[in-house]
């Protein structure tokens, strides 16, 4: 696996937040789907595992180990 600087993972997590959540808070969705597909095809998916990877440790070590819901539903993009 590539390794991936924090500041280009940080891209995909705000890429993400800005341009796919908002559409996704109430649901799926025709224009939140296409926002989703059109994400991934903007990274390469290693790189969208490793940010998925890094937000999953930063919300189980402010949260606790429940609390991975960004995280997952960025990895159901990858699926």
């Amino acid at each position: 696996m590539t390794a991936y600087s924090s500041s280009y993972l940080a891209k995909i997590i705000a890429d993400y937040q800005k341009n796919v959540e908002p559409l996704l808070a109430t649901g799926r969705n025709p224009v939140g789907d296409d926002a989703a597909r059109a994400f991934a095809d903007r990274w390469p998916r290693d790189a969208v595992r490793a940010a998925i990877d890094a937000l999953n440790v930063v919300y189980t070590i402010q949260h606790g180990p429940s609390y991975g819901s960004l995280a997952e539903a960025i990895g159901k993009l990858g699926r």
